[in-house]
């Protein structure tokens, strides 16, 4: 029953995290205790959906892992408004180095996962 509760409260994120693997493609994934990682070999970076953490080949750096992880604990607590409230500004900082007020959760996802 908890995961079901788990999965209503993040289903945005699930929904989009659905739609990626079927756009990327991914080549393989490792279940990782609570984490899903799935590896999308033409995927540009590296992207947290709920327990569904997706990334390229290409960037496997352990910082980049941690933070990832950070950002699927940040998940945990907004639930529904994580992908406005933390995936668009981080989307935003990532792809156009805008830091501006929104560099808050890039930060925040460093300490969670244990980058700082």
């Amino acid at each position: 029953m908890k995961r079901l509760g788990l999965i209503l409260w993040q289903l945005p994120q699930y929904l989009l995290a659905k739609i990626l693997l079927v756009i990327y493609r991914p080549t393989r994934y490792v279940d990782d205790y609570d984490r899903v990682w799935w590896y999308c070999s033409r995927f540009p970076g590296a992207i947290s959906l709920g327990s569904v953490i997706i990334k390229g080949f290409g960037k496997g750096w352990e910082c980049l892992i941690r933070h990832e992880k950070g950002h699927s604990i940040q998940s945990l607590h907004w639930g529904p408004l994580y992908l406005l409230v933390i995936g668009l500004p981080s989307i935003l900082s990532a792809s156009f180095g805008i830091r501006w007020p929104y560099g808050w959760p890039e930060e925040q996802a460093d300490r969670l996962g244990g980058n700082v």
